[in-house]
């Protein structure tokens, strides 16, 4: 767990492939590159693979400072760190300090909640031919959820998701967008989050599930 500079304390779905932004001045200008993940070791260093933005590396002079920037569990967290050490070889990879505080700004419209709920997951193309796959809601609101799943999406890409509530309420073709997407060699986990008219067609099913859930204050 690590505090925020509100007060508040993040534990970080640190994943392997997991990508972050990093942003370094250079020249009186702020650039942001684009990397991932490779390991960390809490609390001591982060690895990255070496980014590179029109065929050139950031400045990485040990010691030198930037800030990293990524989506864990609905939450854009950043963090200022410092260069520890360059590896080129075998492959060029940056070592970072770990953080000690972040700062966050919450990407979410409302609080969700953890859940454990199955879900059966389509999509359809122009021809309206239909694909199906499976899923497990990770956590969920009103508004959006979380769905870990083995099968692959794209950021912006529509798909319908059906699922059963605990109150005997289902929810079936729930239309909704992929906001965002993490993925590892076992999984990938969707960040969904549902559109207008899906709200609305379900939001007295889903506030029936959650409410009660949210007046015992189990948030996720």
């Amino acid at each position: 767990m690590i505090d925020t500079s509100n007060g508040k304390r993040i534990d970080i779905a640190w994943q392997v492939g997991l990508q972050v932004s990093l942003l370094k001045q250079i020249e009186g200008k702020e650039v942001k590159f684009q990397t991932q993940i490779v390991g960390w070791s809490i609390p001591n260093f982060i690895i990255v693979h070496t980014p590179y933005l029109n065929g050139f590396p950031p400045e990485t002079d040990k010691g030198s400072e930037c800030f990293i920037r990524l989506l864990s569990e609905g939450e854009t967290i950043g963090f200022e760190n410092r260069v520890i050490r360059v590896q080129l070889n075998p492959i060029p990879l940056i070592f970072l300090s770990y953080p000690s505080i972040l700062d966050n700004v919450s990407a979410r419209k409302e609080k969700r909640f953890k859940t454990l709920l199955p879900a059966v997951i389509q999509t359809k193309d122009k021809d309206g031919n239909i694909a199906t796959s499976n899923g497990l809601i990770l956590n969920l609101s009103s508004t959006g959820c979380l769905i870990s799943t083995q099968n692959n999406y794209h950021r912006g890409s529509r798909i319908f998701i059906s699922f059963s509530l605990a109150t005997n309420d289902e929810i079936n073709d729930l239309s909704c967008y992929v906001n965002n997407v993490r993925e590892s060699k076992e999984m990938k986990l969707l960040g969904i989050e549902f559109d207008e008219d899906s709200k609305e067609k379900n939001k007295s099913r889903l506030d029936k599930f959650i409410n009660p859930i949210e007046t015992l204050s189990l948030p996720e």
